[in-house]
């Protein structure tokens, strides 16, 4: 019956809102990591398809940060390593059964997994779910090494050579956006993830810090800048949006490079002239009421 399929869908968000809250709770509720945005300001309980960079396993705090303060929490779904299902068996097995997307980088498999995730939302059932489609465009976490065989790859493409970021992996992305026009997700949200540590720049906490620190704020920062995409407004080919997307993610590079100059100073005006008072009630950046 088609109420059984939404009812599946809610309970795996319930049972995945159990596991995201409770990875949130010992972030901000103990060790006390305080995350800041900036940016565009997001309604509440809006579907739509993220993208991210990737530097460590604190990104997950930051982003499901956000869909906490959103109303979206129990609804991130995220493309993932298949291979994370052996990796890591309870939690690699626990995304893989309340709906995330497993992909393999074989394209030809990708291609039809995404096309089978993504038809529950289109059929007259989905339209009643709600989602995030949560993806680290470039596919893997940033290091320096990384960054030179990007950087070696853009110049002999002729694209641009970013410093603080990976060329993105556009194949998946452009197939969501394509699988998901005329459904409910509307929009596309890019996220630009920075951190500030003892090392300086873009220092993440590691998944051990987090967890034997009792007040993370003390020596760590946490930002997210965010921008908010309709998704009608896209491009149409498969060519446009791959440029698209490595339109933005030049701009998200310019963004970490004026982060790494001028981290955020609260004192002054944020990202698109947002003040701390106002940022701090869009989104509870000091931890107002989430819990």
């Amino acid at each position: 019956m088609p109420f059984n399929g939404l009812l599946a869908y809610e309970i795996n968000s319930k049972i995945a809102n159990l596991l995201w809250k409770s990875m949130q709770f010992i972030f901000e509720g103990l060790s006390l990591g305080q995350i800041t945005f900036s940016g565009d300001v997001l309604p509440e309980n809006e579907n739509a398809i993220i993208i991210a960079n990737h530097l460590s396993y604190s990104d997950f705090y930051l982003i499901n940060g956000l869909a906490l303060r959103k109303g979206m929490l129990p609804y991130c779904r995220w493309f993932a390593k298949s291979s994370l299902k052996y990796q890591l068996p309870i939690f690699g097995l626990s995304m893989y059964l309340i709906g995330m997307v497993m992909i393999t980088r074989d394209w030809l498999k990708d291609s039809t997994s995404i096309s089978k995730a993504f038809a529950h939302l289109k059929d007259p059932i989905g339209i009643g779910k709600r989602i995030w489609l949560v993806s680290f465009l470039e596919g893997t976490r940033f290091t320096p090494e990384k960054r030179l065989k990007s950087q070696e790859f853009c110049r002999s493409k002729g694209k641009p050579v970013l410093q603080h970021l990976l060329a993105p992996r556009t194949k998946g992305f452009v197939a969501a956006v394509q699988e998901l026009r005329g459904s409910q997700v509307t929009h596309v949200y890019d996220l630009t993830l920075a951190y500030r540590g003892p090392k300086g720049f873009n220092d993440p906490s590691s998944l051990l810090t987090v967890h034997t620190t009792s007040n993370l704020s003390s020596t760590y920062s946490y930002h997210v800048h965010v921008r908010r995409y309709a998704l009608n407004e896209l491009p149409n080919t498969d060519a446009e949006l791959t440029k698209w997307v490595e339109s933005i993610w030049k701009e998200k590079d310019e963004i970490l490079n004026g982060l790494n100059d001028h981290w955020i100073n609260w004192d002054g005006l944020v990202g698109n002239g947002a003040k701390k008072d106002s940022l701090s009630g869009a989104y509870g950046v000091y931890r107002q009421g989430i819990w």
